[in-house]
Formats: structure tokens, C-alpha cells, sequence
């Protein structure tokens, strides 16, 4: 339910019914499940502009992913700190952040991105 109504953007929708995951999965000892939906709820704050609270969800998945040994939500989190930095201007902390991305085991698909472009893009920005 969640990822469809993200995916109309009825976004207090799908951040409702995340946060209901978040809690089941916690309950249950669903880590990787838990670690999922404090990446999602990191996404949905960001579309939300609320860019602080974003940041504090992917900052929690970035360490829930070191105590579960697995760095999927990791490299999505960083990426989703670097995106939020763009949006917001900061273009030489999204930059930094994109050269940990682009270091990350996980890397191949950031190559297409709105960050990637913009530190490989016109030669004024590289």
C-alpha cells in the first residue's frame, strides 16, 4: 500500500502506512525490512521538503545497515543525503557525498543520475 500511494504522490499516505511497516518489521525482527522502510520514509520526507527529518532517516539506515552487516539501504541513504544536498543548493556537499557513491560496491546504477551528471557534466562544473 505504501509504495502505491508514493507512487501517486499521496505522500502522508504512504508515509503512514511506512511507518506502520516500520514498526511491524521492528516487532518481528525483520531487519532488512526495517532497514527498507527507513530508507522509504528518508524518501518521502524528502519529497515532502522536509529535508531534516529526511536526512535523519537515512542517517538510521545508514547504521542499521552496519549492525546487519548489508549495505544496500547504506549506498541508497548516502545517495538520498547527496540528492537532498542538490535540492537544496548545496552543490559541493552533494558532490562530496556522490564521490562516496560513486566508490560504493553498489555504484553501477548512481552512473545515470541527476548527481553524476552534474559533477561529470558541462566542463564549468567539472
Amino acid at each position: 500500500m505504501a509504495d502505491y500511494y508514493q507512487s501517486v504522490s499521496a505522500f502522508d499516505l504512504a508515509l503512514r502506512f511506512h511507518e506502520k511497516s516500520l514498526k511491524g518489521a521492528q516487532a518481528a525482527n525483520q531487519r532488512i525490512l526495517e532497514s527498507d522502510n527507513l530508507y522509504a520514509i528518508g524518501i518521502l520526507y524528502r519529497n515532502l521538503g522536509n529535508y531534516d527529518k529526511a536526512i535523519i532517516y537515512f542517517e538510521r539506515a545508514v547504521e542499521h545497515d552496519k549492525e546487519i552487516d548489508i549495505n544496500y539501504s547504506e549506498f541508497l541513504a548516502i545517495y538520498g543525503i547527496a540528492t537532498i544536498y542538490y535540492r537544496a543548493g548545496d552543490l559541493k556537499s552533494a558532490i562530496a557525498l556522490s564521490e562516496k557513491v560513486l566508490t560504493h560496491t553498489l555504484s553501477s546504477s548512481f552512473y545515470n543520475s541527476e548527481i553524476y551528471r552534474l559533477n561529470r557534466g558541462p566542463p564549468h562544473f567539472r
